[in-house]
């Protein structure tokens, strides 16, 4: 039982890894700087929307900066939007964006 489960956790690991390395060359491929991919792989992992003034916050950014940064995922077909909450304009990730 114990070198099943072992088998198990190596293959989830594996898959993990490769999961990774696709996502790096995604990110390479739409020219992403460390803070946005830092920002995608976030979205990507939580699966939550967030708002300008959220990622401004959470990454220690101006508005104006994070507000670029979400526009520049959501062009790359990266993030969508997520509607709104109130005048705040929620994003979350795309999983379409193949």
């Amino acid at each position: 039982m114990i070198t099943e489960s072992i088998e198990i956790f190596d293959a989830y690991l594996k898959r993990k890894a490769n999961e990774q390395r696709e996502t790096m060359h995604d990110l390479e491929r739409y020219g992403l700087n460390y803070r946005q991919s830092q920002m995608f792989k976030d979205l990507m992992r939580t699966g939550d929307s967030v708002s300008v003034i959220e990622v401004s916050q959470k990454y220690q950014i101006t508005t104006a900066t994070a507000r670029r940064d979400l526009q520049k995922l959501a062009a790359s077909g990266l993030v969508r939007m997520a509607g709104t909450d109130g005048h705040r304009q929620l994003f979350t990730y795309n999983p379409d964006h193949e």
